[in-house]
């Protein structure tokens, strides 16, 4: 269901990494909404460090951003533990920029470069580390590595050893050596003298940045760039200085990418500022409980006079954000938000009976947005666009009406669409979340009709006017746990042993909704069943379907039952999103149960009518 080539396509044009090796590493992955996996605390403190040596150096020699040929994340031993990297630089000087930061004791004078890092010689390459005193351990960090290595055959230790020649003859004393313990320093260094306290509420930021070095040089009209922390009152911000040859800065494209969350950085963009000569976007990151101060990343582009030498370059497209490929390879069609067609698509509202069930009817608001996902995941691999729209979530619930406000209500803005997934063309897989207020539902909701064929609309986790979100959806699926319909009961009563009653279609269907969804009055459409992955469900005999037709007639019928894949692992380098049939297909993945449901699903509702004789063709030709 999912196009390999087009995932390494996208991941190599930001990364630098051949097609093979991308292919090979995501190949090896079980999930596809984070191509470019992200690093622990550790690891990312020691690629900022790097990414402050590289990105302080001058354009000169080099012909790629920050001197980066190729960015390889490679998985550690323990999968919980995010990935290291393997940095492709392309000149020598590079290489020394990085030798200039390791630590040494002067003879006189303070330390010098960045205490903490270590070097030691691997092959023909670096590898670069921190002390276990130089970051904060938890459980998910792991020793941090960065290797460093020349695109072709290049003598690495003997730089490094020429470098440390040059250190003890200045009556320095080398302390970068990994073999040789250092017990750092006795008292906390002021954050003026250690790096890697500047750099550790930022650290997020420039791990992005390094292992995405290729993003830049794709840019209209690219010609040099430079990276570097600046401390302020407010923490520490990474600061971008771009280099731009013509009419165009491209800030549509970076911002595009940066704020993506499958290929790009996921940041959250705060303001954009362009001059004729000079534009300014900052970024901010995700919000994390562990830093209340993580840092922005600034990127200032500066044009130039054009010139013999910097002639002005075109950009190159970027499969991550839906552009077209060259002429001479095959071509991938825009993303469905970069088209003119104007869509009539159906909104399909996704609710739970949590507030009102019985003590088995209770479902997590996370639940609707997995099974969403992973249906619309399937329609989105069959040609549709899908989105899964969020309403925002209420801080505290109250029963209290709200007062009327003096002043009209100010229309509400469209919401941002993210992509969930890279999905093979034509298809797509958005998400995103409606503004506050009735104003700011009705547009998004409006604004999803407009762009995709089907959406999923989630509820609030406190919504007690189910009604007048209905009026806004087309269908009203309830979502519930799928059990067995009661046959017989057993009465208890004053005699040693119970009796036991069978029970008809009609009085099953009523005990099963009395003990399933309690005292639920509100009308739906039907009841969405989510059955149990692990296992496959037994077929429905003659009883089943007569209770389903008396639930039916209760005002409750089912439309459907999905397959769902469990809780999401949570952590550092995993998924946050549930498998889709866009990831790849292993024996815990439910696939084929998954098309089916949402096959089943389309037609019960009469969704996407125009695949229906296409499906009857493709059936008819297989069975002739």
């Amino acid at each position: 269901m999912y196009d390999l080539h087009q995932l390494s396509d996208a991941t190599s044009q930001i990364t630098g990494e051949g097609l093979r090796t991308a292919r090979r590493r995501l190949a090896a992955a079980d999930r596809y909404d984070r191509l470019v996996p992200s690093a622990d605390a550790a690891q990312a403190l020691l690629e900022s460090v790097v990414l402050t040596a590289l990105g302080a150096g001058g354009s000169a020699h080099r012909a790629r951003p920050f001197g980066i040929r190729e960015a390889h994340p490679v998985p550690k031993q323990d999968r919980h533990h995010g990935s290291e990297l393997e940095l492709r630089v392309e000149h020598p000087a590079d290489i020394q920029a990085l030798l200039d930061h390791l630590p040494y004791r002067s003879r006189r004078g303070p330390w010098r470069g960045t205490r903490g890092l270590m070097v030691q010689a691997v092959g023909d390459s670096l590898r670069f580390g921190l002390r276990d005193w130089g970051y904060d351990k938890r459980w998910d960090t792991s020793e941090p590595r960065v290797t460093v290595a020349l695109p072709h055959e290049g003598d690495l230790p003997a730089l490094l050893a020429a470098h440390t020649e040059q250190i003890l003859a200045q009556a320095g004393t080398p302390c970068w050596d990994a073999a040789v313990p250092e017990p750092g320093p006795k008292r906390t260094e002021p954050s003026s003298r250690s790096l890697l306290r500047r750099l550790s509420p930022a650290s997020v930021l420039g791990s992005a940045l390094l292992r995405r070095p290729r993003l830049w040089d794709r840019l209209a009209g690219h010609i040099g760039i430079m990276a570097s922390p600046q401390t302020d009152e407010d923490g520490t911000d990474w600061i971008v200085d771009r280099t731009v040859n013509g009419d165009c800065y491209d800030e549509g494209r970076f911002i595009a990418l940066l704020t993506d969350r499958v290929v790009g950085c996921g940041l959250i963009l705060l303001d954009h500022t362009c001059a004729p000569q000079e534009c300014i976007v900052r970024f901010g990151p995700t919000p994390s409980p562990r830093n209340d101060r993580p840092g922005r990343l600034v990127v200032r582009s500066r044009r130039v006079s054009p010139s013999p030498s910097t002639a002005p370059t075109a950009p190159k497209a970027m499969i991550a954000i839906g552009e077209q490929r060259a002429t001479s390879r095959p071509e991938y069609r825009p993303r469905p938000l970069a088209a003119s067609r104007v869509r009539d698509g159906r909104v399909i509202l996704l609710i739970t009976a949590e507030q009102f069930a019985g003590p088995r009817g209770y479902l997590p608001r996370e639940d609707l947005a997995r099974t969403a996902e992973q249906l619309a995941a399937v329609w989105a691999a069959q040609g549709r666009t899908t989105a899964v729209l969020r309403l925002p979530r209420d801080e505290q619930f109250s029963m209290t009406p709200l007062r009327p406000s003096p002043t009209p209500p100010q229309p509400a803005d469209p919401p941002v669409w993210q992509p969930l997934r890279l999905t093979p063309a034509p298809g797509g897989l958005w998400s995103g979340e409606a503004g506050p207020g009735d104003a700011g539902q009705a547009a998004a909701v409006s604004d999803a009709r407009r762009r995709f064929d089907c959406t999923f609309l989630l509820s609030k986790e406190w919504e007690p006017a189910i009604h007048a979100l209905g009026e806004l959806a087309d269908v009203t699926l309830l979502l519930h746990p799928a059990s067995p319909y009661p046959r017989e009961i057993t009465i208890a009563g004053n005699r040693p042993s119970a009796k036991t009653i069978s029970l008809t279609a009609s009085e099953a269907a009523t005990q099963w909704r009395t003990e399933e969804l309690g005292r639920w009055r509100q009308p739906v459409t039907g009841l969405l069943l989510r059955t149990d992955f692990l296992k496959e469900e037994p077929p429905l005999d003659d009883f089943d379907r007569e209770v389903e037709g008396n639930l039916g007639r209760f005002g409750t019928p089912v439309i459907g039952r999905c397959p769902y894949s469990g809780h999401a692992t949570h952590g550092p380098g995993l998924s946050d999103h549930p498998p889709t049939v866009l990831d790849p297909e292993t024996t815990e993945l439910p696939h084929a149960r998954m098309i089916r449901a949402a096959d089943e699903l389309a037609e019960q509702l009469g969704l996407f009518p125009s695949l229906l004789p296409q499906r009857e063709r493709e059936t008819t030709a297989a069975l002739s």
